[in-house]
């Protein structure tokens, strides 16, 4: 008896032992950012872009230091791969933007990071946080736990996963016609964990990789916009939202 305890003892083991180096497989298959698209937003002269082992700030350059947006990105997606989209919404809203860098670019290991940023920069009053598939998701709950230090939420490609429909708080939601991996389909069965006057935009075209510059994605349907359309759909999507 004693023998057959041990051996399922190891057998469970080997089976974790497995599983976790199969996690670390998968997840070191991610989607990186793109080097044109990365490299002309380094070099735009409208924004400073500030790359550190725990995050990534986007500042545009006549920046009032009132405003930010925490944007988590989506799963196995290097941060890099949303500068250049995001340096067009920080631009146009005038609104500083963090990328938390997150273990194994995984979202739902880093809930908390926004507790990070906000300590980092006490004088900023306005707090906005959402983000991207996964990251929008994850950013959700971390929302429904921290209302109070949130004026806004804003998502893209994805639904909350977390029932924030009774927190007093601005809510966007912004998807594509073409999302294969969250259709409009899925987004409107989720609407009901939104609040009541929250607002949901499809981009016609839009797919889900559109939201960053990191290639095709699996389970996705082709774009039907270019890069410098998504830009500008992007940007009118989101005009006056962080007012």
């Amino acid at each position: 008896m004693r023998k057959f305890f041990k051996r399922l003892l190891y057998t469970i083991l080997s089976l974790l032992f497995l599983s976790v180096i199969t996690f670390f497989i998968w997840a070191a298959f991610g989607y990186k950012a793109e080097e044109p698209s990365l490299t002309k937003a380094l070099k735009n002269e409208h924004i400073v872009i500030i790359n550190t082992g725990n995050y990534i700030s986007i500042k545009p350059i006549n920046y009032k230091g009132d405003r930010a947006y925490i944007f988590y990105p989506g799963a196995k997606v290097q941060p890099e791969a949303y500068i250049a989209k995001l340096s067009s919404l920080a631009i146009s809203n005038n609104v500083q933007v963090f990328l938390p860098k997150m273990f194994q670019n995984l979202a739902f290991f880093g809930i908390k990071k926004a507790d990070m940023i906000q300590n980092l920069f006490p004088t900023i009053k306005h707090w906005y946080i959402g983000g991207h598939s996964l990251g929008g998701s994850m950013a959700c709950m971390y929302a429904q736990q921290h209302i109070k230090n949130i004026e806004g939420i804003l998502i893209f490609g994805t639904y909350s996963g977390t029932d924030i429909s009774n927190c007093s708080v601005k809510v966007l939601s912004i998807n594509g016609t073409e999302d294969g991996v969250f259709p409009p389909d899925k987004i409107e069965h989720h609407k009901a964990e939104l609040p009541k006057d929250a607002k949901i935009t499809f981009i016609k075209g839009l797919d889900h990789a559109d939201i960053g510059n990191y290639g095709s994605q699996s389970g996705d349907k082709p774009s039907q916009l270019t890069d410098e359309n998504v830009i500008l759909q992007l940007v009118n999507a989101t005009k006056g939202f962080f007012e």
